[in-house]
């Protein structure tokens, strides 16, 4: 009690001082166990540092998470794990500690949760039929990582609050990685650019483009105009970034998401005024672009061939590919060839149908379907595809009840995005393809808890 009571003492006088004092004390222990037992002892500090945040302040570490998506290849860990995937394991944990010995309630949508849950298990269930065994498990422990994702997600983010800071901070994420890719590449004099050697550009095209579907809310959401100016040069960051990854798909993604949002909303919502119209803008710089030689010949034909499957071989041999893949699900159309077995069993269906091009460009042993929808659906059948697209019904239905919102047709476009992404790219097992669902999920819930809240409010007259 004695000990106790000047700490105490000080903590009420001056608290500043207390947690100053606190911070230099760590850092002594820190410095001194540095020098004593060198970088175990420095590591093993930090770890325990870092749970202590965890375990009081879980949304942090979430929202950390959240903002390194884009940079998820940039380091790995022994393994082949990321520390994404670790960060992702301590914050379950220690948000798991906080539901059982707090409150004990979960805030999920409860028709989507399930559905996802039902496609986990019918997914660890294909490891009975699976030719290669060894990918199911491999695979089912990633698809256990991104459903605990999609619940956290959920159950952090559960006001309007919360919403705007995550997607403010996607945004920022975004941007920053945009200009260190930029930088990289005119370092590196790399023909797409990347922000790690084995990150894919199509990939990083795809989290960019998330970023620059946020920027209407972002600019409805911002009234200081130095913010404001910021936030154009955040855009434009992100449009010469897309540009440079090379990326078709996301070329051809964006002006198709924005016309659409165009139409559902009339023009009411996604007005120049208010902010980007990021599909007219990506278009006109490419043009732009093309003509000043400021990108490579290489990205140029890509450009200018995207909408050509003649000379892009079919969609550098997707067409192809897709050929062989539905013979696959001819052949297994109710339980499919089992989780991640497409490659697996894709050998065995060469051969089999007319391939697109005629001489099967691009087709070869073990390769991947490029197609999140026909992965799918090879994998795990009418079942697993079932499953799948009525977990994106019950998302996207209540998104256009509430049309009128900019919230709702942010997540109706990020939605469309994906999709289309998802049909030139096995994308179903990245963290961003996630994200998107989770935000048009959450975003349903706050739009509907405000309308609940203000027709509960009972307004007195006097």
């Amino acid at each position: 009690m004695q000990i106790n009571s000047p700490i105490k003492r000080l903590y009420e006088i001056n608290r500043t001082i207390f947690f100053v004092l606190v911070l230099l004390g760590i850092i002594f222990v820190y410095y001194i166990g540095n020098y004593l037992a060198g970088s175990l002892f420095k590591y093993g500090i930090l770890f325990f540092i870092g749970c202590l945040i965890l375990l009081r302040f879980p949304f942090f570490g979430f929202l950390l998470l959240i903002i390194l998506i884009p940079v998820e290849e940039l380091i790995v860990l022994p393994g082949g794990r990321t520390v994404i995937f670790v960060l992702g394991i301590l914050v379950a944990f220690f948000w798991l500690i906080n539901v059982l010995f707090k409150n004990g309630k979960i805030c999920i949508n409860k028709n989507t949760t399930l559905l996802v849950v039902l496609l986990f298990f019918w997914a660890l269930l294909s490891f009975f039929w699976a030719e290669d065994q060894s990918i199911v498990l491999t695979r089912i422990l990633n698809f256990l990582n991104l459903v605990i994702f999609y619940i956290l997600f959920q159950d952090f983010v559960k006001d309007n609050k919360r919403l705007k800071t995550v997607l403010f901070a996607i945004f920022i994420s975004n941007v920053i990685c945009s200009i260190a890719s930029i930088v990289i590449e005119s370092q590196t004099g790399a023909k797409r650019i990347s922000l790690t050697e084995g990150q894919n550009p199509n990939i990083l095209s795809i989290n960019l483009g998330v970023g620059l579907l946020l920027v209407p809310y972002i600019f409805r959401n911002l009234k200081n105009r130095f913010l404001r100016g910021l936030s154009y040069i955040g855009v434009f960051t992100l449009i010469i970034a897309i540009i440079l990854t090379g990326s078709r798909g996301t070329w051809l993604a964006i002006p198709i998401t924005v016309l659409f949002g165009w139409l559902i909303t009339k023009g009411k919502i996604l007005r120049i005024q208010s902010g980007i119209i990021p599909g007219i803008i990506l278009t006109l710089i490419i043009t732009f672009l093309i003509h000043s030689n400021f990108i490579s010949p290489y990205l140029s034909q890509r450009f200018t061939t995207m909408i050509h499957p003649e000379e892009t071989h079919g969609g550098s041999g997707r067409l192809d590919i897709w050929t062989v893949g539905l013979a696959m699900v001819e052949d297994n159309p109710v339980f499919g060839v089992g989780l991640s077995n497409f490659p697996v069993r894709f050998g065995d269906y060469i051969g089999k149908r007319t391939t697109w091009s005629g001489y099967s460009y691009g087709v070869y042993l073990k390769m991947d379907p490029h197609n999140a929808f026909l992965s799918i659906q090879a994998e795990l059948g009418i079942i697993g595809i079932f499953l799948f697209f009525l977990f994106i019904w019950y998302i996207v239905k209540p998104l256009f009840v509430y049309i009128k919102d900019i919230r709702a047709v942010i997540g109706i476009l990020l939605i469309l995005f994906i999709f289309i992404s998802g049909v030139k790219a096995t994308i179903q097992w990245r963290k961003v393809f996630w994200l998107v669902f989770a935000i048009a999920t959450v975003i349903s819930s706050v739009i509907k808890a405000e309308k609940d809240e203000s027709s509960n409010t009972i307004t007195y007259v006097s």
